[in-house]
């Protein structure tokens, strides 16, 4: 692209920002900030619900072992370190708990 003279360049950059203030968007009303504001709030607050109510807030901070899903399995291998080979100054050793065995603590 050409410019023929510095009046040319000062007339496209000025049309330029015509367009791009045209194109910003108009600050929102107060009422429409007020609905955001709520819906958000309620949306939260009725999630933190939801999950309060399926987590059992009382049961949280408890003397308890979590279970469900594989969580036996992420329990029993600190339990096996603990009772059966730590005590024989061993970090590794042979766990005869599923089927036919399983190396402990081998990678």
């Amino acid at each position: 692209m050409t410019i023929e003279n510095d009046s040319t360049l000062i007339e496209e950059h000025e049309e330029h920002e015509e367009h791009v203030v045209a194109n910003e968007t108009a600050p929102d009303s107060d009422w429409v900030a007020t609905f955001k504001a709520m819906s958000t709030t309620a949306v939260v607050l009725g999630a933190t619900l939801i999950i309060l109510s399926v987590l059992h807030p009382n049961l949280i901070l408890r003397n308890n072992t979590p279970t469900g899903g594989d969580m036996g399995a992420h329990v029993w291998g600190p339990a096996y370190l603990r009772d059966v080979l730590l005590p024989h100054w061993r970090l590794t050793g042979w766990s005869m708990d599923w089927y036919s065995g399983l190396p402990a603590y081998r990678f």
